[in-house]
């Protein structure tokens, strides 16, 4: 995943909070908003309540290694935020978790996996 597909801005995750219903999983929130862009972008959040800023980064890494895995088709930014449960969730459940979301909001590529 490329640097230009990372959300980073502030103004760009409250626009897309305040307009966008999130989709709910156990452990995420997800965020989708389709765009006409020739491109995707990710931005990846965790709850602050009672986490450290060492088990917010830990939890981030995981999440990008995830998503880094897939090719994902055109248009669209999604924001994935993270409950403070993560931490404790083993890898491939979260792996597992995150690919529904995928598949279920037709984001991947043709023939991926």
């Amino acid at each position: 995943m490329k640097k230009e597909n990372i959300i980073k801005k502030n103004y760009q995750y409250t626009r897309i909070f305040e307009q966008i219903k999130p989709q709910r999983s156990k452990n995420f929130l997800f965020y989708l908003e389709k765009t006409d862009k020739k491109d995707f972008s990710f931005g990846f959040a965790v709850s602050s309540k009672k986490t450290t800023a060492v088990t917010r980064n830990f939890i981030k890494r995981r999440m990008k290694s995830i998503v880094r895995k897939y090719n994902f088709k055109e248009g669209f930014n999604c924001i994935i935020l993270a409950k403070k449960e993560v931490a404790e969730v083993e890898f491939n459940l979260i792996e597992k978790e995150l690919e529904l979301f995928f598949r279920k909001n037709n984001l991947l590529e043709e023939g991926e996996k």
